[in-house]
């Protein structure tokens, strides 16, 4: 397992030791591919890109409509888009809205949030010997409202 320290995608923001780490992750891993699960993970792409490993970004931001995310990255809503197109290979987006965003191309494709559990009733061979695995969250007030924080945290108590 690797942690490391990474920050938002800013353009304020020199995240070069970031790309580097991601860089060298790829490297050494032999990732054969690269997936983020938000436009927010921009240097992960822009690693994958550097290191010649095809790369999917997950886009679930409604880029256009969403002031408090393009003011937080420094870009407009139609850099932004360009931006990502740019440093992904490949762009999978959750809904209609965000499709018409990005663009009806070769290279983006919908997928709505939901899954067929059928289809995921396969064996689940299990190497006890090595578990890999990865996650990148943040957690910011605009993501979780008040009231349903205060639910949670009455539900855990």
């Amino acid at each position: 397992m690797f942690i490391a320290e990474y920050s938002w995608w800013k353009i304020s923001v020199n995240n070069d030791k970031a790309i580097a780490l991601f860089s060298h992750l790829i490297r050494i891993t032999r990732v054969d591919s690269v997936h983020v699960n938000t436009i927010m993970l921009h240097d992960a792409l822009i690693s994958a890109r550097m290191a010649g490993v095809k790369s999917v970004v997950h886009v679930r931001e409604l880029v256009s409509e969403d002031s408090w995310l393009s003011a937080s990255i420094g870009l407009s809503p139609a850099d932004i888009i360009s931006e990502i197109k740019s440093a992904a290979d490949w762009i999978v987006v959750n809904s209609d809205a965000t499709h018409r965003c990005f663009g009806f191309d070769e290279k983006t494709f919908r997928i709505y949030n939901t899954i067929d559990t059928d289809r995921f009733n396969i064996e689940n061979n299990i190497n006890e010997k090595q578990v890999i695995f990865g996650i990148i969250s943040s957690n910011i007030p605009k993501k979780v409202s008040k009231i349903s924080l205060h639910w949670h945290l009455n539900v855990l108590t």
